[in-house]
């Protein structure tokens, strides 16, 4: 074979030789490798992974006919286990170490155009062994021509394969070593994780040699541009800082106090996993990114990775953080974008798609937290490239206590992974620390030696605490008379009344706006996200010239400040309690703390006893549990660890993300107990796992509503699809597609469509809904200035 190519350009000509490729492409993730001391295992990953294109049928797919379907990937993975079955003897290492070495190194290289399950519900056989003879299975592979062009490589280069596999071995058993136990699922697991870094390893690179090899100059940082970068980062965070007049009081003091110690931790903090777990108004947000910017010049960090499960706190902080860091390289990531789950396509625009959108290559990444997790477990392109990109960060998870019981397991084994396999530091961020450290967990947070990055005395904390709490009725059940009649009590105070239950929110509304003259407020889901802001705008603008009262659900308990002298709230878990709680006298400006009153409702005004509501109904039985027989003033804040300490003891048996038929997402990501039957080691099914996987269970579908500007561009919007519908101009498709983007905000999410579809002025066909996706529209008389969507609708709604 004269000339063996990887890869070539259907437009300009242009070649890139296998060896080319092979080459560079081991030599990048070798130098992405060294500070985790993986450099020869990713080296021996990226010089084998494309060696099937030396196949005569693939050489004729690159130069005669690109549609052609060839399989290229297994080889690199057939072509190492034979070879180290033939030098095994050689090997100072255990047959079972050895094994699992080339599952895990046979796997990333075969599943790197698409991952795939081992073991899964169609095949009763292992998945990997069947890609090891591929050539054996379709005749019309030329394998041997692929191990000669392989040798002849290695000889012409001077690579010594037996001391690079010997090397590669080492590496994998030291990672391997660190996550030592004698519980089989938690070895599994983080074997599933190792394969996962090498796989976003391989990934990240071969894409971004593939486009380079177009003659497409991707946008890279050098070390030297980066270092600069990360001085002008805490410079631009210190002056930011220096700006700040000399406190004039006690909470600004201990503000600067925190922020100092955030300093002197973000200097010489050691890679490992901290809290920051500060009340609201200690200003947690510009001590992350103090502590942060100081990791990243210090510390040698690579990255600073911002996550929030709340959009609109991600929008509030990502604002802050571009004001002070001004930066073309921030990257702000919450889009929901359609990822193929498998792509074996080298087509020049196919690989710039794959590498360009969203690949988290910049130094400051701001993000939610659904992101996140499909970072850590989605199996398309794009996520697993943005694996490789948490190594050697600082991850900032804000607002974590949002997170789901069910999740708790995935996520700790996950973030203990980043810190001891990929040299990450993770700061846990919130108001009302969750316990995944709680020792009776079976596989809690490894948190370090030193966890609190903040250190606050009880006086401290004391001075951040603006509210009393109490119980409403002494802790006996109230209905809604009874929320009204504490209301009359006091008609010169602004009061937020916080419910579980939409339904809860409009009874209590509609009995107040009979009985009183302050202005009435509703917030809930029930409106669109454009229709809740400018509700929270107008209450801004009033609430200190008038009282007024605001009936909300939980929604309001994150990335809304608003400032009320009163709060009621509904019993729920202590967590949502204190981050209600943050809403009355936010800013102190009270002579007197705010007062916050528990109120335990009756059913017949708040059932939270539906299987939608469960989540809700779990905590408030340990809420009522912890509260019973407390009569006086309510310390909410030391009641939070005990909280969790019993809602975790109780909801262990969730905590491995439960999924159909007995199984858990944690076990196809371990032992793989339903499929695997045999229990043999490293046999996951990481694609079913990745398709069952979601942070929010979306089964809901989204009406766009008519509210505001939405009237134009619905009416815009219905004029081109019926347009499209005509005559299929495709012209057309970039401003529906502008149109559907703009009316996001104009949305509201619903579970149970069928109640809706009568009142739809427009609901996309088949055609539309293949080529542009599902639209529904909902007619104007059903959406309510005062309540959103029309109530006489929504009768099954919560």
């Amino acid at each position: 074979m004269s000339k063996v190519l990887a890869h070539k350009c259907q437009i300009s000509g242009s070649e890139q030789l296998l060896d080319t490729h092979l080459l560079n492409v081991a030599n990048l993730m070798k130098d992405f490798g060294k500070d985790i001391e993986q450099a020869n295992i990713l080296f021996l990953i990226g010089l084998l992974h494309d060696i099937g294109k030396a196949d005569p049928l693939f050489q004729k797919k690159i130069q005669e006919n690109p549609k052609l379907k060839v399989k290229h990937s297994q080889a690199g993975a057939k072509f190492l286990i034979a070879y180290i079955t033939m030098i095994k003897e050689k090997l100072a290492y255990e047959n079972d170490v050895i094994l699992l070495f080339c599952k895990i190194v046979g796997y990333v290289i075969s599943a790197h155009h698409g991952v795939y399950d081992i073991y899964n519900e169609k095949y009763n056989d292992n998945q990997l062994f069947k890609k090891f003879k591929y050539d054996q299975i379709e005749a019309k592979y030329d394998f041997k021509t692929v191990e000669k062009y392989t040798l002849e490589l290695l000889t012409k280069e001077s690579i010594n394969l037996d001391q690079l596999i010997n090397k590669a071995i080492e590496e994998f058993i030291r990672l391997k070593n660190k996550f030592n136990s004698n519980d089989k699922d938690y070895i599994e697991f983080n074997n599933g994780l190792i394969m996962r870094l090498y796989l976003s390893i391989l990934k990240k690179f071969d894409i971004y040699d593939t486009i380079n090899a177009y003659e497409i100059s991707l946008p890279q940082i050098t070390d030297n541009e980066l270092n600069n970068l990360k001085e002008k980062f805490v410079n631009k965070i210190e002056k930011k800082y220096a700006e700040f007049p000399a406190p004039e009081n006690e909470i600004n003091r201990l503000r600067s106090s925190f922020s100092e110690q955030a300093l002197v931790r973000g200097k010489s903090d050691e890679s490992g996993i901290y809290r920051l777990d500060l009340p609201t108004g200690a200003g947690k947000t510009l001590i992350s990114l103090r502590y942060g910017m100081h990791q990243l010049k210090e510390m040698n960090k690579s990255r600073f990775i911002y996550v929030t499960p709340f959009l609109s706190v991600l929008e509030q902080n990502a604002k802050e953080i571009k004001d002070i860091l001004q930066d073309k390289y921030i990257i702000e990531h919450h889009s929901n974008f359609h990822e193929d789950e498998n792509n074996d396509d080298d087509t020049l625009d196919s690989q710039i798609r794959n590498y360009l959108v969203e690949s988290w290559d910049s130094p400051i990444i701001i993000t939610t937290m659904v992101q996140f997790f499909r970072t850590l477990f989605k199996s398309s392109s794009n996520n697993l490239r943005r694996f490789s990109s948490l190594k050697n960060s600082v991850i900032i998870l804000d607002e974590v206590q949002s997170l789901p019981v069910e999740v708790t397991y995935i996520f700790n084994l996950c973030i203990n992974f980043l810190h001891k396999a990929m040299n990450a530091t993770i700061i846990l961020c919130t108001a009302t620390q969750p316990l995944y450290d709680l020792k009776e967990l079976k596989y809690p947070l490894k948190v370090s030696k030193h966890p609190q990055l903040i250190k606050m005395n009880n006086l401290e904390r004391d001075i951040f605490n603006r509210t009393e709490v109490f119980l409403l009725n002494e802790g006996n059940p109230v209905n809604e008379y009874d929320i009204l009649h504490e209301v009359e009590l006091y008609p010169d105070d602004s009061f937020l009344i916080v419910m579980n239950t939409k339904k809860a929110v409009e009874k209590i509304a509609n009995i107040l706006k009979n009985r009183t003259d302050r202005k009435i407020y509703i917030l809930s889901t029930n409106f669109c996200a454009k229709h809740r802001q400018d509700i929270i705008n107008k209450i801004k603008n009033i609430i200190e010239k008038e009282p007024i009262i605001c009936v909300s659900t939980q929604l309001i308990e994150a990335g809304v400040d608003l400032d009320f002298n009163r709060l009621i709230r509904s019993y729920t878990g202590i967590d949502s309690i204190v981050q209600s709680s943050g809403r009355c006298n936010r800013h102190g400006k009270m002579e007197s703390k705010g007062i916050v009153k528990l109120a335990k409702t009756q059913e017949s005004l708040e059932n939270t006893k539906v299987k939608a509501l469960q989540v809700i109904q779990d905590k408030i039985e340990i809420t009522e549990y912890i509260l019973r027989n407390l009569q006086n003033e309510i310390d909410i804040n030391s009641l939070n660890n005990k909280f969790y300490e019993k809602y975790y003891i109780n909801h262990e048996h969730k905590m491995k993300y439960p999924i159909k038929n007995e199984s858990t997402a944690f076990d196809l990501l371990a032992s793989n107990k339903l499929y695997n039957l045999r229990q043999l080691p490293f046999s996951q099914s990481f694609k079913l796992a990745a398709t069952k996987i979601e942070l929010i269970q979306n089964n809901t579908k989204s009406l766009i509503v008519y509210y505001g500007e939405s009237f134009r561009l619905i009416d815009k919007l219905i004029e081109n699809l019926n347009t499209f519908e005509d005559n299929y101009d495709l012209d057309l498709l970039s401003e529906i597609k502008d149109l559907l983007s703009n009316l996001q905000k104009y949305t509201v999410n619903v579970y149970n469509l069928y109640d809706f579809e009568q009142f739809l002025i427009y609901k996309s066909n088949e055609k539309i809904k293949n080529i542009i996706g599902e639209i529904y529209i909902l007619n104007q008389e059903n959406y309510d200035l005062d309540y959103g969507i029309n109530n006489e609708i929504t009768n099954l709604i919560i």
